[in-house]
């Protein structure tokens, strides 16, 4: 689960044209690889001073996620290649974006660009698909369609936009300051659940300053209309955010540091119908959304000819340690009631062995076929293959405490373990199976 806190955002090789800036005074730079070439006009009278500068995740002039608000100049362009990855605590979910981006200067006063999403794959880790809590087992309002563990390799979505310098310090003013729209268009494999299918739609103010030299700091905000796929109400839109800086601006090695994000309109989506994951669980009709907040740090190598390579990581904020931790105390009390039996217990836990021997049995099923049904809250479901039985994490807690009585969970695990050697070698003895996690549901994974 280490993954879910960090995502790594590696950029790979592009090329960046120099931005147009004051002399004596930067314009735009970021924390990623692109590369570009800059065509010098011989109708120039004065030569114009430039600085280094690379593109954000959407194509244009920036750092990593945050734009500055300088553009490129007339006839200057850039590309860059990307890899992102976001997580999302509904399902435990990694999203991987595979992104190649390109913008055109305009007349020194403005720049298109765009992004397109050419590998978005989506790594859905909950077990099942689909749980009974909104807040982590439901859908995802950015991509509600996905309902398998691994949707693998699909084109995503295409971006493109605009941005229009207002101030620029290349023109002696204070600051830079420029207005950016930009368009999704849904070009992404719906069914698969890589994409709404729906357009959007978003326009930003961006403000960014280079201070002697040494720092640019940049900030943007702005907001998102957000389509709403057919079956779902989510969203509508989304306050969007950030800001971040660069050090040294104008060396050829640059460290760059950001926080942005963006808060929904509101805090639950609804669907008009249950989705059914691939292993027969059910979602929910409602799912909390999330404020997305990324804080990433990264270095950026730029070479004098514009080309540059970036790496850096990318850490969900706040992180979603509680949910994790309730995770894992669940896979622990699921442990214990594997191996909580008197016949497993060594000598001198007889607290132990008197709190597995009086809990209560389950009651039978006569449903043939109740094994690969989806269950409730406080049921036993079969996992990893069905030979095991497995109790579902949000299980009836007054069980739980019936079970355990007022033994220590840690003290417990210490004798599961110490009992005949390895838990995996009884598991072994007693059910002829080869190997914990061999599918047979004999040890949970993890």
């Amino acid at each position: 689960m280490a993954r879910r806190a960090a995502a790594v955002c590696a950029l790979t090789l592009a090329l960046a044209a120099n931005a147009r800036a004051q002399s004596g005074s930067s314009g735009t730079s970021t924390g990623q690889s692109s590369t570009s070439a800059q065509t010098s006009s011989s109708s120039t009278a004065q030569a114009e001073e430039t600085r280094p500068a690379t593109t954000t995740f959407n194509g244009d002039t920036g750092l990593w996620y945050v734009p500055t608000a300088e553009v490129l100049g007339k006839g200057q362009w850039s590309t860059s290649v990307y890899r992102r990855g976001t997580n999302w605590v509904q399902g435990y979910t990694n999203v991987a974006d595979f992104a190649g981006t390109f913008a055109y200067g305009i007349g020194g006063r403005a720049e298109v660009f765009g992004s397109f999403l050419v590998d978005t794959r989506i790594d859905r880790d909950s077990r099942p698909v689909f749980g009974s809590d909104p807040a982590f087992g439901s859908f995802i309002d950015r991509y509600p369609k996905v309902n398998q563990y691994w949707t693998g390799d699909n084109v995503g979505d295409l971006y493109v936009g605009a941005k229009f310098n207002i101030l620029s310090e290349s023109r002696q003013d204070p600051v830079a300051l420029a207005l950016r729209a930009m368009v999704k268009a849904p070009t992404g494999k719906a069914d698969a659940g890589v994409s709404t299918g729906k357009p959007d739609f978003s326009v930003d103010g961006v403000l960014s300053k280079e201070a002697a030299k040494l720092v640019e700091v940049s900030g943007y905000g702005g907001y998102e209309w957000r389509g709403s796929p057919d079956g779902f109400d989510i969203p509508s839109g989304a306050f969007r955010w950030g800001t971040g800086l660069t050090f040294p601006s104008r060396n050829f090695l640059r460290l760059v540091g950001e926080v942005n994000g963006y808060v929904p309109s509101k805090d639950v989506a609804t669907a008009s119908t249950a989705l059914i994951g691939i292993d027969g669980s059910r979602s929910l009709l409602t799912a909390n959304t999330e404020n997305i907040t990324r804080a990433t740090l990264g270095l950026t190598l730029q070479t004098k000819k514009g080309f540059f390579f970036g790496a850096g990581v990318s850490w969900n904020v706040p992180l979603a340690w509680p949910h994790r931790l309730v995770h894992r105390r669940a896979r622990r009390h699921r442990r214990l009631l594997r191996h909580a039996v008197p016949d497993r217990l060594p000598p001198g836990s007889e607290g132990l062995r008197a709190a597995a021997t009086t809990a209560p049995p389950a009651a039978a099923s006569t449903d043939p076929g109740a094994d690969s049904q989806p269950v409730g809250e406080g049921r036993v479901r079969s996992v990893h293959g069905g030979s095991g039985q497995d109790v579902d994490r949000d299980g009836d807690r007054a069980g739980l405490d019936q079970l355990f009585g007022d033994v220590s969970l840690d003290r417990a695990e210490r004798h599961a373990r110490a009992a005949g050697g390895t838990l995996d070698a009884v598991d072994r003895a007693a059910a002829g199976r080869q190997r914990a996690g061999d599918g047979h549901g004999d040890l949970p994974v993890g």
